[in-house]
């Protein structure tokens, strides 16, 4: 059996058996390979490979015992097998286009194109749009909804006094660059990624990491800058890798150490669910 310089082996290197040979005889990912052969009998026993898989026997191998009489377990278990492979089915990212905007016949509230989405939505409901709100009941739904706090009253005069076309841009703009915008929508991402204080009794550390509340503050901090997700996440499985001499990037990493669990099946089963 041959193997590269990782350990890995291809189907080629080891054709055990006749499903084997099977197998390394096709082109394609080894889903695509496996799929064209469970309906075939590669030992020619009168069962089909996929029976014989379903029913924990080895397809390919001649000389095994026991009978294949059994209707009702392969039924169920052909069942179990569809299902599994029904299960979130990978299929390439669709190319994004931008949508053509529809057409309404009332769009004189519309601001923006995404105002017409809305609107075309009400005529096909047959709903009328709401009056505008006025100024400060606007400024104190989006404060709120970006900070999680209420507008201030200085902050509520200098939006009143604002007569210009750009008042509202303004604000949005301005809470977007404060702090407490991080910390307001950060917390959602805490609880996606899982954080949580560490846990323990005495001098005793059960879960978690005494000193997690620096990845706490590098999710804010990271999200207040425009970061990327993507390079949030990359940060958060390897910037010790990528970044070893930056101590603010290599805060990221305790995602993994977040995971800690004194039980180390635990902690890496739970690395692997939470990733």
């Amino acid at each position: 059996m041959k193997a590269d310089g990782h350990g890995a082996t291809s189907l080629e290197d080891f054709p055990h058996n006749p499903f084997g040979k099977s197998l390394a005889a096709l082109d394609g990912k080894i889903s695509e390979r496996l799929d064209a052969v469970l309906e075939k009998d590669a030992d020619n026993d009168g069962v089909s490979n996929l029976h014989e898989i379903l029913t924990g026997r080895f397809p390919g191998k001649t000389n095994q015992q026991g009978t294949f009489a059994e209707p009702t377990l392969l039924d169920r278990k052909k069942k179990e097998f569809a299902e599994f492979q029904k299960r979130y089915p990978w299929k390439p990212f669709e190319s994004v286009k931008r949508p053509e905007i529809p057409t309404v016949s009332k769009t004189d509230w519309a601001r923006n194109e995404i105002d017409v989405f809305i609107a075309a939505e009400h005529e096909a409901r047959g709903l009328n749009p709401r009056p505008e709100a006025a100024k400060e009941i606007w400024l104190r739904r989006v404060t709120v909804d970006l900070t999680g706090l209420v507008p201030t009253p200085e902050e509520i005069r200098a939006f009143q006094a604002d007569e210009s076309e750009t008042a509202y841009e303004t604000v949005v703009d301005r809470l977007l660059a404060s702090p407490r915008y991080g910390e307001r929508w950060g917390r959602h991402w805490m609880d996606v990624w899982r954080y949580s204080d560490w846990a323990g009794y005495r001098a005793d550390l059960r879960e978690s990491a005494r000193h997690i509340w620096h990845w706490r503050d590098w999710i804010v901090e990271t999200l207040n800058e425009g970061v990327g997700y993507d390079e949030m996440i990359r940060q958060m499985f390897a910037a010790d890798e990528l970044y070893p001499g930056d101590e603010e990037k290599l805060r990221a990493t305790g995602y993994l150490a977040r995971n800690f669990h004194r039980t180390r099946d635990k902690w890496m089963d739970d690395v692997v669910t939470h990733t």
